[in-house]
């Protein structure tokens, strides 16, 4: 027989060995819906290394955190690779956005946000980020003086969520000041994202479902205000960049 005949046969095999003989964590999903994801992931890095699967019923994932493995995927081979399930579970909160399209669409993404990254442009906002993270450190002060306890994680969203307000579309949230329920309602899309990608039966694609299932419900009620808040920052840029239109043409 041939050779080529013979790889094209064995090759799937050989692929499994190799994919075998990487180490096999099996997860519990209460344990990880419990609480932020990347927790349990870290305790499993602690016990497994830098590079193992993750295994929730049918379902199997490859966890890389490895330095050297993570460049030669995202950089020196990203062609080789498509985001699969990436795609699949932030379709309902991004569409064909940036981060979960592939090939042609994320080039054209891509291109568009390039001056965005432009090191003069990014050196113009470290000013913007300090004042920001002063905030936040003006307010774990005043916790730290009287004694008050407070959740980090909830804190470091509300700052993010002040910087990109300002960075993309020059609008305080002030989130840590004021809740306006915009993280929250993140966390929460996010929390249901985390749930599709280890979902054995996509229950979400049922019609019906989507109006009887309380998570749903506040998903969708989460994904709105959301939405209404991005499409009233962009109409804001838009009637913005108008009148700086018409006034350079004037």
């Amino acid at each position: 027989m041939p050779q080529n005949v013979l790889d094209f046969l064995f090759k799937p095999f050989e692929e499994y060995e190799k994919f075998s003989r990487i180490p096999e964590a099996k997860g519990d999903i209460g344990a990880i819906r419990n609480e932020a994801f990347f927790l349990p992931l870290y305790e499993l890095y602690l016990t497994y290394g830098g590079i193992f699967r993750l295994n929730f019923g049918p379902k199997s994932f490859l966890i890389v955190s490895d330095p050297k493995i993570v460049k030669h995927i995202l950089k020196d081979n990203s062609k080789s690779y498509s985001k699969g399930i990436l795609s699949e579970i932030l379709d309902f909160v991004m569409g064909k956005g940036l981060i979960p399209a592939d090939g042609e669409i994320w080039r054209t993404r891509r291109r568009a946000i390039v001056p965005a990254l432009h090191q003069k442009f990014v050196a113009a906002m470290i000013n913007l980020f300090s004042q920001a993270t002063d905030r936040l450190c003006q307010k774990l002060d005043a916790a730290a003086s009287s004694g008050e306890s407070v959740e980090m994680e909830s804190l470091f969203s509300r700052l993010t969520l002040d910087i990109i307000g300002k960075a993309v579309f020059n609008y305080d949230f002030d989130s840590l000041t004021n809740d306006t329920g915009i993280v929250d309602a993140v966390y929460t899309v996010l929390r249901e994202a985390e749930n599709r990608s280890m979902a054995p039966i996509p229950v979400w694609e049922i019609p019906i479902w989507k109006d009887i299932s309380p998570r749903l419900k506040k998903v969708n009620a989460s994904l709105k205000l959301i939405n209404d808040a991005l499409n009233d920052l962009i109409a804001i840029c838009k009637i913005c960049s108008g009148i700086r239109v018409t006034e350079k043409v004037l």
